[in-house]
């Protein structure tokens, strides 16, 4: 394999981004045992789910994740144009190696920056809605190992732009 970078990235890319979507898309944020749990546009109770209309710091957090998804899900275009490019004629186009860097830090970066925001001041809003203490669940760490997963995708990336010859 010539360049295994690019194959570790794109994997790495993938993977990352897969756990971006499923961490904000899923309604385990917060939860309370096993009958009460809340996500980032759906809260759930022994009745069934609901949509809710998020407030205060829940507000940030969703817009966060779901940047930090749309940006590595762009940046794993950008990734996959490249690697196309590159197979067929050999010719390297450093820019875009570049811009899949940049691409998948402000990935990391702004899914990071979600959970972030959710614990410090979205938990101790579902807390006072729900009058209990509430735990932080799974879907709140898949969002965070997808934001490290993209982060070292992002740096997979920059090694191969780093290694290509002027």
């Amino acid at each position: 394999m010539k360049y295994p970078q690019i194959v570790a990235c794109l994997v790495t890319g993938t993977i990352g981004c897969i756990f971006i979507l499923i961490g904000e898309s899923t309604p385990q944020w917060i939860t309370y045992g096993s009958t009460l749990t809340a996500g980032l546009f759906t809260a759930c109770g022994v009745n069934g789910c609901v949509s809710y209309i998020a407030e205060g710091g829940i507000i940030p957090a969703k817009a966060f994740v779901v940047i930090g998804f749309l940006t590595s899900a762009a940046g794993l275009i950008v990734l996959i144009v490249y690697y196309c490019k590159h197979l067929r004629n050999d010719t390297t186009h450093k820019i875009l190696s570049m811009v899949t860097a940049v691409l998948f830090i402000i990935a990391a970066v702004a899914s990071l920056i979600g959970p972030i925001i959710f614990a410090t001041s979205g938990k101790s809003l579902f807390e006072t809605a729900f009058e209990r203490k509430m735990d932080l669940g799974y879907s709140f760490a898949l969002t965070i190992v997808g934001a490290i997963i993209t982060a070292i995708a992002g740096a997979l990336a920059l090694i191969h732009r780093l290694g290509l010859q002027n």
